[in-house]
Parts: C-alpha cells; sequence; structure tokens
C-alpha cells in the first residue's frame, strides 16, 4: 500500500480495510504492507498505527520484499 495515493491515502485505505475485517464484511485476514518513498519514523509509525503489518521504502530490494513476508 502506498501513502501517497489521488483519492484516498494509503493510511485511510488500511484503516478502512481494517474496519471492514472487524465488520465482517471481509471474510479474508488481509496483511497490508507499506510500500513507500516516505521514510521518515512519523511515517512508519502511521504506517504501523492505521493497521499495517508491514514497511518497506523506495526502491525496494527483493531481499527486503522476502524478509516482510517471511513474518507472517
Amino acid at each position: 500500500m502506498d501513502l501517497n495515493m489521488p483519492v484516498m491515502d494509503g493510511a485511510a485505505a488500511t484503516r478502512e480495510i481494517v474496519k471492514l475485517q472487524k465488520q465482517k464484511i471481509v471474510h479474508r485476514s488481509l496483511k497490508v504492507i507499506a510500500l513507500t518513498a516516505f521514510d521518515g519514523p512519523e511515517h512508519k509509525s502511521l504506517c504501523f498505527s492505521s493497521g499495517m503489518a508491514g514497511f518497506l521504502n523506495k526502491p525496494v530490494a527483493i531481499e527486503h520484499i522476502i524478509n516482510v513476508l517471511q513474518t507472517f
């Protein structure tokens, strides 16, 4: 999930996904991972507080993607 999107930012989109999961409208357990050019600690904090399960910075190396995915 990118943080900077035109209609709804990634944090808001993730909060909506989490809300739909809690309401049982989305029946699968989805793990949202941030993939963003923003790299400040406030951005990472925003991602995790919105319900994201991982955080990756652009440009991203395949090894970093593998490491994040292996945590699930």
